[in-house]
């Protein structure tokens, strides 16, 4: 049974549309369609324009890189440099300073090396001095020989001629034919006592030039007790 009751009649339509030698294989025909093109409008292939961008763009940052690698390069150099800068004027102010202190700790030296010298040379004078008044001492006091001869009395001129003609009586006496060297009384300051009016007269003190005439005299001084001038001198064992 036919779905439709009445069935379409599409011969008048297509018969417009077609010969009737179209149709002579074919009683029902069916339209052929149009062939769809499934590749895309835009071509891929890149166009010139793009390829000549893309290589200008690449060289770009290559240039770039370039740059950047210089400017590292130039910064590297430069902090070289400065460090190396710093280093040498580092150098030369410390060795200005040293050179500064060097000067300064020689001059000091040199001050203290002198004024040791001086002091050198004075505590050299003193000890000359010392030596010089050491050395008149002894000659005055201890050079010569000496003998104290005590109870001898004043006589009319007590110069130091008149004494020592008095000791040269008293070596004739002891038969000794030498004369002394020097005689002096002993007085208050020599002896550092106070000289009194009522005390007995002071000694004398008798050098000889060598220690042979001293002995000499104490060898005879026994024979002074058997002359009459010089009978109660005597010879003092110390001052």
């Amino acid at each position: 049974m036919s779905r439709y009751k009445n069935k379409p009649s599409f011969a008048p339509q297509f018969a417009r549309n077609y010969s009737s030698s179209d149709t002579d294989n074919d009683q029902s025909y069916c339209p052929t369609p149009k062939r769809i093109s499934t590749m895309s409008s835009t071509n891929t292939s890149p166009s010139p324009s793009h390829a000549a961008k893309t290589e200008k763009s690449t060289d770009d940052l290559f240039q770039i890189l370039i740059t950047i690698k210089d400017n590292q390069e130039s910064m590297r150099k430069s902090l070289e440099q400065r460090m190396t800068n710093l280093e040498k004027n580092f150098t030369r102010e410390i060795k200005e300073n040293m050179d500064k202190l060097k000067s300064e700790m020689t001059l000091e030296f040199a001050q203290v090396d002198n004024k040791i010298k001086e002091l050198e040379t004075k505590m050299k004078d003193v000890e000359f001095k010392l030596t010089q008044n050491v050395n008149i001492e002894n000659s005055g006091n201890s050079v010569h020989p000496k003998l104290v001869f005590k109870n001898v009395q004043p006589i009319d001129n007590e110069s130091e001629e008149s004494l020592k003609v008095y000791a040269n009586g008293l070596l004739r006496a002891l038969e000794l034919d030498f004369d002394v060297l020097k005689v002096e009384r002993i007085t208050a300051h020599l002896n550092r006592t106070a000289a009194s009016p009522n005390q007995r007269p002071k000694p004398l003190i008798v050098s000889f030039a060598d220690e042979t005439q001293r002995t000499n005299v104490l060898r005879n001084k026994r024979k002074l007790k058997n002359n009459e001038n010089f009978s109660n001198i005597y010879r003092a064992r110390s001052l």
